[in-house]
């Protein structure tokens, strides 16, 4: 895990040497590579949220792991919500309690969180609504085909025929 214990800058350059090395050991085949998390989430989680680093550094640091990528001609799914609340409340019910408090301990006691003035809970929602904002925003400035899908409508069937389509 290269999320911890590092400062923003040395976490920044080694995250992108993995997206390096990751773009040179690509298949060069048809295969689909899934990657959850990885290339919006855990950025805005690390930078903003543990460091407190300014929303255009993040974006930044995005564009710079796209541009890696780039020749590999990825496609983006973003699976958007657009009630954060609900989304989070949801995964908070079927997860252990340890989980919940490990991300208030991340998001809100430290970094951002602490500028901010967030608290508990509360906090982690204000920073995963603010956090959802930014990166919708970023999608378009992204040299990727992306696709938002809407999955707040609980029609999987749909969304699955829709994301089938996209990726072709």
């Amino acid at each position: 895990d290269v999320y911890d214990g590092l400062p923003a800058g040395e976490l920044r350059r080694l995250a992108l040497e993995r997206w390096q090395d990751c773009a040179v050991a690509a298949p060069a085949s048809d295969e689909v590579v899934v990657l959850e998390c990885c290339f919006l989430q855990n950025p805005f989680v690390a930078l903003m949220g543990r460091h407190d680093r300014p929303a255009d550094e993040v974006r930044e640091h995005v564009r710079a792991i796209a541009e890696i990528i780039r020749p590999l001609r990825p496609k983006l799914v973003y699976l958007y919500r657009p009630d954060v609340a609900e989304t989070l409340e949801r995964a908070r019910r079927v997860r252990p309690e340890r989980w919940s408090r490990r991300v208030i301990a991340y998001l809100v006691e430290q970094g951002y969180g602490r500028r901010a003035g967030l608290s508990g809970w509360a906090g982690v929602i204000a920073f995963f609504e603010m956090a959802q904002a930014v990166q919708l925003e970023l999608l378009d400035a992204l040299p990727l085909a992306s696709l938002v899908a809407d999955n707040s409508q609980g029609d999987w069937e749909l969304l699955h025929a829709k994301i089938n389509v996209f990726l072709g």
